[in-house]
């Protein structure tokens, strides 16, 4: 395995601890200011790697921030009209149910993955991408739940958030080395 994988794990890994500690600690007051902390973060994330490689090419990273926000627009209108989930507080929900916070945090944060990705692809790598975001996907949740900024329902858990959020990196993954990256 090498060690450039180990350093963005660990460095996601931080990340992510970070701002669930920063949601713990905002709990159960945390509200909207939850939301927002996760856009601020996207920005912050996408300024360090722009810095980072600025002979990126933007616009296909973007793509994929773009595919990422429809993406998940469509999977949390349909678990909507489904009665898993819904979610509340936000500043506006775009169509149906989709906070506008987490659409611009998709955007944002998918482009910044976008330049995160290795060169090449590696199923190691994204193998373990997939077991951190699906962790603290999940967790995320959780966090949000208890802010009452999401509800589950009929039936719906943590356990399927985690199979959701890897499914959604796996395809997240693909499209990226085997469509925009091209």
């Amino acid at each position: 395995m090498e060690k450039e994988y180990l350093r963005k794990w660990g460095f996601k890994t931080g990340m992510f601890i970070l701002i669930g500690m920063l949601f713990y600690a905002l709990t159960p007051n945390g509200g909207t200011v939850l939301y927002w902390l996760l856009v601020a973060s996207a920005v912050m994330w996408l300024i360090y790697e722009r810095n980072k490689n600025k002979r990126f090419d933007l616009a296909k990273a973007f793509g994929l921030g773009v595919f990422l926000m429809f993406f998940d627009w469509f999977v949390e209108t349909y678990g909507l009209f489904l009665g898993q989930w819904k979610t509340a507080g936000s500043l506006f929900a775009v169509g149906p149910v989709v906070p506008v916070e987490i659409m611009l945090l998709c955007l944002i944060g998918g482009t910044a993955w976008a330049m995160h990705f290795p060169k090449r692809l590696s199923w190691t790598y994204v193998a373990g991408d997939t077991l951190i975001f699906a962790t603290f996907g999940m967790l995320g949740e959780y966090l949000m739940q208890l802010n009452g900024l999401m509800v589950y329902m009929n039936g719906w858990a943590s356990a399927h958030a985690f199979i959701g959020y890897a499914i959604t990196w796996l395809i997240m993954s693909f499209a990226w080395y085997r469509v925009l990256k091209k």
